[in-house]
């Protein structure tokens, strides 16, 4: 068995797959009874009934035979070189007892992959992740921490997976907010110059809006002092686009700025004035052509075609695009580059608006599988019970820069990911700037340092043997490290990357039993001590991998 590149539960699923292709053979049934993809390994619930299980037999028909028949008769059928036996148990399941040159294989790939143990072979696959997108007109808020948390985690499991990910930033700044951004900006700029000037009611009043004027004036002096402006929008066009550009290249600085904070960096930054100025509204209207039609002075897609409830309009009556047109553009250029699959990771307000999309891209020629909508839930900020107050600085919403500031990256991006995204988030920022076991991550960074601490202080070197570990914890510490292959593949496919938290906060408690019942270099047997040693670094190995996946860093010492 090769382990380097391959998980345990993949290497359990093909020899169970040519078990049932055997059998379906030697009895006759033409076709398969149940696709490779379909067969279920888990991990035994207690490791006394073996190390993994599969349960594929209740899926199975296979004519007269009955389950427990079916589930010894795959068992005979299965190589069992790589186990120490097989059983069946149950009304049909079938256990995998793990030999010791397969857990031997296990800790050496462990050790000599090292920071690259977890990677799965490359794949010809190329997905694209669009997230956080926020408009260009303010700084982040902590739900777009949560999106910006979530969507790079994803990225970094895929590239795990030998997948070729791109990051990608949709800026919003072909729409009328750059020039509600112009206007906010120069009023500010002319009240620092005394001007009795008041920002219009639908205007941005947040403090970077002030700092961004504050710069304005520092780099144009006067320059804009006696522009004309109405209620709505900078008169003099070559003053808005000037004006509104600076702002924008400003917040988007301090964007990209925060971002890097929380450690995300974007690999494409889309400016959606780049489809206007490229008429790729027009290149999507030409393949849309049959779903078009005019009535009552507007364009309209439809979209009924499809099973949506009503037709949508592209082009209103005034001659304006609706919000739907330009992505619908923005679609067909991501789509047009050649990814096999885009992911849109989108808040809880757009959920209606996904079917819209699915249908869209179909329209455009492209099948429904390949794009995948994300949808995020709200994150919420308590302290001894009560919700946080949010930033004054920032006006009306906590930012990811004050979460930053609070609780730092690592626990931002723990806690901004440990949850499925139909959870609202609720962080307790005073837990989670504790230390001790009540803040999650901390309870995983510290089974890390303990480690570290023993395999510092113990003298005795390494044996990369397991002969002697025996114990029963150090058995489920060895088929959790099986399990660290199989959760990347699962989250991989499942995009639930809350369950590499799980797996890590699981491995981490079995470190922390280990560590009390057991006196890792308390006795004789240098032997054992050395085996010992070598089976816990490979534990903190992989603590590191997985935290590494979601973004986070491990600590030496505490």
């Amino acid at each position: 068995m090769n382990l380097k590149n391959q998980s345990i539960v993949s290497f359990i699923r093909e020899e169970v797959f040519s078990a049932i292709k055997k059998l379906a053979k030697k009895i006759g049934k033409e076709t398969l009874p149940v696709q490779e993809t379909d067969i279920n390994v888990d991990k035994t619930r207690n490791s006394k009934y073996g190390d993994f299980t599969t349960n594929v037999v209740m899926s199975l028909s296979l004519g007269n035979i009955s389950k427990l028949d079916a589930a010894k008769a795959l068992a005979e059928l299965i190589d069992h070189n790589a186990f120490a036996k097989i059983e069946v148990a149950g009304p049909g399941f079938i256990n995998f007892y793990l030999n010791d040159a397969s857990k031997t294989e296990l800790l050496s790939s462990i050790d000599s992959q090292g920071d690259k143990y977890g990677n799965h072979k490359t794949q010809k696959l190329w997905y694209n992740i669009e997230f956080v997108s926020a408009n260009p007109t303010g700084l982040l808020h902590i739900g777009h921490a949560r999106n910006a948390a979530y969507g790079d985690s994803l990225a970094r499991i895929f590239e795990a997976n030998g997948i070729k990910v791109d990051r990608e930033y949709y800026i919003n700044d072909g729409g009328n907010q750059i020039n509600k951004l112009g206007m906010s900006v120069l009023v500010r700029y002319l009240q620092e110059f005394g001007k009795k000037v008041e920002l219009p009611e639908d205007s941005y009043h947040a403090q970077e809006i002030v700092d961004t004027a504050k710069l304005l004036k520092d780099k144009y002096g006067e320059k804009f002092i006696d522009v004309k402006f109405d209620e709505n929008k900078i008169l003099d066009e070559k003053a808005n686009k000037e004006i509104g550009n600076f702002a924008k290249k400003h917040l988007l600085d301090i964007i990209k700025e925060h971002l890097a904070k929380l450690g995300v960096v974007m690999d494409l930054w889309s400016p959606e004035s780049y489809i206007y100025e490229h008429d790729l509204i027009n290149a999507a209207f030409k393949k849309l052509d049959k779903y078009l039609y005019d009535a009552d002075g507007a364009k309209w897609l439809k979209t009924t075609s499809y099973g949506d409830d009503k037709d949508r309009v592209l082009v209103k009556s005034d001659g304006n695009y609706t919000y739907f047109t330009p992505d619908i553009a923005y679609h067909n250029l991501k789509l047009s580059r050649g990814y096999d699959k885009i992911f849109n990771i989108w808040g809880a307000d757009h959920k209606s608006y996904v079917d819209r999309m699915s249908t869209a891209i179909q329209m455009l020629g492209y099948k429904k599988e390949q794009m995948h909508v994300c949808i995020m839930q709200m994150v919420q900020l308590t302290k001894n019970g009560q919700e946080f107050k949010m930033s004054k600085r920032s006006g009306n919403s906590f930012t990811t820069i004050d979460l930053i500031n609070l609780i730092g990256k690592d626990a931002a991006r723990w806690y901004l990911v440990n949850q499925s995204l139909d959870s609202h988030i609720t962080i307790d920022v005073e837990k989670a700037g504790k230390k001790n076991n009540e803040n999650g991550l901390f309870y995983v960074q510290y089974a890390y340092v303990r480690i570290k601490q023993i395999l510092a202080k113990v003298k005795s070197k390494q044996i990369q043997e397991i002969g002697l570990l025996t114990h029963q914890l150090e058995k489920e510490l060895m088929t959790q490290l099986f399990f660290f292959m199989p959760t990347i593949e699962n989250v991989g496919k499942t995009y639930e990357v809350h369950k590499v938290c799980l797996y890590l906060t699981n491995l981490a408690r079995l470190v922390h039993t280990y560590y009390e019942q057991v006196r890792i270099s308390d006795c004789k047997d240098e032997k054992l001590i050395g085996q010992r040693l070598y089976l816990i670094n490979c534990v903190a190995q992989v603590i590191k991998n997985g935290l590494r996946l979601i973004g986070v860093d491990v600590v030496e010492k505490m």
